[in-house]
């Protein structure tokens, strides 16, 4: 193709007529598959999940003490499998959540090194939580150091709740239950720490916590506050069930006795319904705050809830609440002990199949309407009403129009973290 030369006496924008009608017929002469863009996105795999022996154990640390700034600071020494190519994974699922719920963008200043030396890492250009590597030959352990920018929720002077899944990175083609992590943590001073984790070591505001399999680390956060108290539901030994009570006011932390007679009796109602139970201790952590919303979320062998900080206090306010205890807790036997084959994933970075979604949240919102009624938590009128509420509204939702059930289950893969403006006909968790 040959251009025409700016000569005097032609203006700029006459030469660049040309030269556009130039080119566009130049492009108009090439064939059709060339003319047309063809999309080229190289990148580099990462590793499927597998379920074969990791060497080696994790060691996480994690520093809790800077509230000014609510960043936490983390460590990692990570055992290196084999030299070349290398994916460190941010997590994105959340059990709970069902859905992609954790984002890497509160991580930063992430540095990884070797013998000394400084590592460069890449971003995927797909998977923004994969961070690749080239591992050079005779490397036996990786630093691996970051910060989490967290929000007053997550770490303040007086309360801090560690989520192991806002707070690692962990090599990629292993199944959770495959790799092996020896957890710790450092406090703000004077905090109290409750956990479902085993304790090996103190020291003041330091913890260290027994050896674990990722996929148990990451069901069993820790919750610790300045203003704390533990009641127990339960006492058997290592069977024992408490009920680990948090506040930002020490006056809040009082529990009438006959509320804590009613978790006991929700307590032993569940194990004669459910039987032998799939944990060993249990811990219910519960975090008061003057927010006001209610909330949980179940794990194995513990329950994270958020009540209100007049929850006890006002406790004719709390009728809808009053079985959210009884709730995480049937978890234990329905959704985690039991897991809906679909729900069930092998590493926080892929995701959950929610076809039986509306089993493992919907039966287990009915035995927590039963035991709450059985526990005196609710009268059986206020729990027969609360039913019909429940039918009531599920029944009159327009949105049953056009939207099945069977679609709402699939609701965590969209609708986390979005607005419903409009849920009776959007739906969501119905």
């Amino acid at each position: 193709m040959k251009l025409k030369a700016i000569t005097p006496g032609w203006s700029s924008a006459s030469a660049g007529l040309v030269l556009c009608a130039t080119v566009l017929g130049a492009a108009a002469s090439l064939p059709a598959a060339e003319r047309e863009p063809i999309q080229a996105l190289s990148r580099t795999p990462v590793a499927l999940p597998a379920d074969h022996p990791f060497r080696g154990t994790i060691a996480l640390d994690v520093d809790a003490r800077d509230v000014a700034h609510r960043i936490f600071v983390v460590h990692e020494k990570l055992p290196v499998q084999r030299a070349g190519a290398t994916t460190l994974l941010y997590p994105r699922w959340e059990a709970a959540s069902h859905g992609p719920s954790i984002t890497v963008a509160e991580l930063a200043g992430l540095d990884v090194s070797a013998n000394g030396r400084s590592l460069p890492w890449r971003r995927d250009a797909i998977e923004p939580h994969a961070f690749h590597l080239e591992i050079p030959a005779g490397t036996q352990t990786m630093d691996v150091r970051f910060q989490v920018v967290a929000d007053a929720n997550r770490l303040s002077a007086d309360v801090v709740a560690i989520a192991w899944q806002h707070l690692l990175l962990y090599p990629a083609g292993w199944y959770a239950r495959n790799v092996a992590v020896v957890p710790s943590v450092l406090l703000p001073q004077g905090l109290k720490a409750f956990t479902s984790l085993d304790v090996s070591g103190t020291d003041d505001n330091w913890l260290q916590f027994g050896r674990v399999t990722l996929e148990r680390l990451l069901d069993a956060p820790v919750l610790a506050g300045r203003y704390a108290t533990r009641v127990p539901l339960a006492e058997n030994g290592a069977d024992a069930i408490t009920f680990d009570l948090i506040a930002t006011r020490a006056d809040d932390l009082a529990l009438p006795a006959e509320r804590a007679g009613d978790l006991r009796r929700m307590v032993e109602q569940a194990l004669v319904v459910f039987g032998t139970p799939p944990f060993g201790r249990y811990e219910v952590l519960a975090r008061m705050s003057d927010e006001g919303a209610s909330g949980g979320i179940e794990h194995r062998a513990s329950a994270e809830i958020d009540i209100a900080s007049s929850y006890f206090r006002d406790w004719a306010a709390q009728l809808n609440n009053r079985d959210i205890v009884a709730h995480e807790f049937v978890h234990a036997w329905n959704g985690l002990y039991r897991v809906p084959a679909d729900l069930w994933a092998p590493t926080p970075s892929v995701p959950e199949g929610t076809s039986l979604l509306w089993m493992y949240e919907g039966q287990t919102e009915f035995w927590a309407r039963v035991l709450a009624a059985r526990a005196g938590l609710r009268s059986r009128e206020e729990t027969l009403d609360t039913l019909a509420l429940d039918a009531a509204e599920v029944a009159n939702r327009p949105g049953r129009a056009w939207r099945p059930l069977s679609d709402d289950v699939n609701y965590p893969s969209f609708m986390l973290h979005q607005s419903v403006p409009w849920r009776d006909w959007q739906r969501r968790k119905d």
